[in-house]
């Protein structure tokens, strides 16, 4: 699997002596490898270009084959759509590249093991668990995602005895008609039936394979594909470069269409375990686990890394805290390697394929199948990450915050540069409703110069203070009159917009339990950024907490 595919093909295959074909395929992973072998065998010359670049997404990647995406989106009829016909195309595919590459049939290219989607003892996660049992319940819903028996509960022993290494509090359903696939092995495969069939056109073969960088010539009248010093034409070319389909794109004024999402999937072997039959383990955020013959496969990071396809010790570690997390038994397995694919993710989360110029065709954006929401920095990315720093990276394009941050975001200057303020979007009410809250100004009990901390203390809260806290834009001064020193404290940013905004101010409750609470919002805000519940659902969850705390505090 690790070896050069080309190494193992026919030397006919790649003749280096015709030039014109009636499809150039860019790209040699499983969607240029699948298109050859179907041009072929309708007849078409095909050259297939490939490069061979270090994190190539089809030999590094898990492999999971689900009809069931796990998240909120799975409601979009476009997505739902593709998804199913994709899964069921598998089963035909793998039936037509047995036949022509009989040598190898029946292989552990593809396997079908169900999926076991787990939950831990959350009430969010649960609720999402239960809600994709209940979709796939119904007659309708298990056609429409091409599922053909209703999912089955499992927990305790019944779930240990699919995967012993599991943790204990875990619940789950079991979907059946979810396999997994050898990205790299299904790939050679694709090759050599296109490979064997082509050879047996009359003349010079139908499919060659060309080594080498490729590039489009964008004065040529028709598609030109340059490969070193050799030109080869064609009326159409395909592009299946995975996520290095954006430059291509970028030079032809469709900028930013795809970028690269970085992998890293860690490949564990435990003694005496044998994986190849279990069912796909899939949670709802923490990762996954698939079992081969000779290895634990668990995974994934999803990294905005550009196009270095290296492993990290972060990403090594982030994987498997979370995979031990998960399965605690994993704890003796053996650490045999870190495969890295950078994902081909577009800008709306779904795969890419069409015409994109005269004679040029795409084919790319199934990272978006992979994790097609990871488009933005994971959750985990955004809850382990400063969200100022996530702002002034350039990470997210925006982010609610305090009248007390612009000092802090201009500080840095891409925040100086590129970051303005903008008045909070108004409510169905018309209301840009938000909480205020003031400035404790307060003495360690245990200081040693009470006399002079309790000056300092009330020079704090006094007026020349509050001048000094608006001309700086520190912060909004409780004075009156005060407030216009701090919207010019700043003349970068529209600092009018926080004191404009205080006619919607609700005032935030005192109380001991003002940190708790903000702990316990965070936590439970990150449901609804996930999809698991709604940001109504999650403010009522967080006020009756607030509500029930301060009722404990009254006298």
């Amino acid at each position: 699997m690790d070896e050069r595919w080309e190494e193992r093909l026919p030397e006919s295959v790649l003749d280096h002596h015709r030039t014109t074909y009636d499809l150039i395929i860019v790209g040699g992973g499983i969607v240029g490898a699948s298109a050859a072998l179907e041009a072929v065998r309708r007849g078409a010359s095909v050259a297939l270009v490939d490069a061979g670049l270090d994190g190539r997404a089809s030999p590094a990647g898990a492999g999971i084959i689900s009809p069931v995406a796990l998240d909120r989106h799975e409601d979009r009829p476009e997505w739902t759509s593709v998804i199913t016909r994709c899964v069921g195309h598998y089963r035909q595919l793998l039936a037509d590249v047995d036949e022509l590459d009989p040598d190898n049939a029946g292989s552990a290219t593809f396997r079908e093991v169900g999926e076991l989607v787990v939950a831990r003892d959350d009430p969010a996660e649960l609720a999402t668990l239960g809600a994709i049992s209940a979709r796939l319940s119904t007659d309708v819903g298990r056609r429409a995602h091409g599922v053909s028996e209703p999912p089955v509960e499992l927990a305790g022993t019944d779930l240990h005895a699919y995967w012993p290494e599991l943790r204990g509090d875990l619940r789950a359903i079991f979907i059946k008609d979810v396999g997994r696939v050898d990205g790299g092995r299904l790939t050679e495969r694709l090759l050599a039936a296109a490979s064997r069939l082509g050879c047996q056109s009359s003349g010079s073969p139908a499919f060659r394979i060309i080594p080498g960088w490729a590039s489009l010539d964008p004065a040529a009248d028709r598609p030109i594909v340059q490969v070193g010093s050799e030109r080869l034409s064609a009326p159409a070319v395909l592009l299946a470069t995975g996520a290095w389909a954006g430059s291509a794109l970028d030079a032809m004024g469709l900028d930013g269409q795809i970028r690269p999402v970085r992998g890293q999937i860690v490949h564990l072997r435990l003694p005496g375990a044998a994986a190849g039959g279990r069912p796909v383990v899939n949670t709802l955020g923490a990762g996954y686990l698939l079992g081969f013959d000779d290895r634990i496969v668990v995974g994934a990071t999803h990294e905005d890394a550009g196009f270095d396809a290296s492993v990290t010790a972060e990403g090594q570690h982030r994987v498997l805290a979370a995979a031990l997390d998960l399965a605690p038994g994993l704890g003796t397995a053996t650490l045999l390697q870190t495969r890295v694919g950078l994902r081909p993710v577009s800008r709306d989360g779904l795969p890419s394929v069409g015409a994109v110029a005269a004679g040029i065709h795409v084919a790319t954006g199934l990272g978006a199948m992979i994790n097609k929401y990871h488009v933005s920095p994971t959750l985990q990315q955004t809850t382990d990450t400063d969200p100022e720093a996530m702002l002034t990276s350039g990470k997210v394009a925006m982010r609610y915050c305090g009248s007390w941050e612009p000092e802090e975001i201009a500080a840095v200057p891409y925040g100086k540069a590129n970051i303005d303020i903008a008045p909070l979007p108004t409510g169905p009410a018309g209301n840009r409703d938000f909480y205020s809250n003031g400035l404790a100004n307060v003495i360690a009990a245990k200081t040693k110069h009470p006399q002079q901390a309790w000056e300092f203390v009330q020079f704090l809260g006094s007026k020349r203070a509050a001048e000094i806290q608006a001309t700086t834009g520190t912060v909004i001064p409780a004075y009156k009159g005060e407030a216009t020193a701090y919207t010019k404290a700043m003349p970068e940013y529209d600092m009018k917009v926080f004191v404009d905004q205080l006619q919607y101010a609700e005032p935030f409750p005192s109380s001991l339990q003002t940190a708790t609470w903000r702990d316990y919002a965070t936590q439970q805000f990150a449901n609804a950024w996930t999809g698991k519940s709604t940001v109504a659902d999650v403010a009522h969850e967080v006020a009756a907490r607030m509500n029930k705390d301060l009722a404990a505090e009254k006298p």
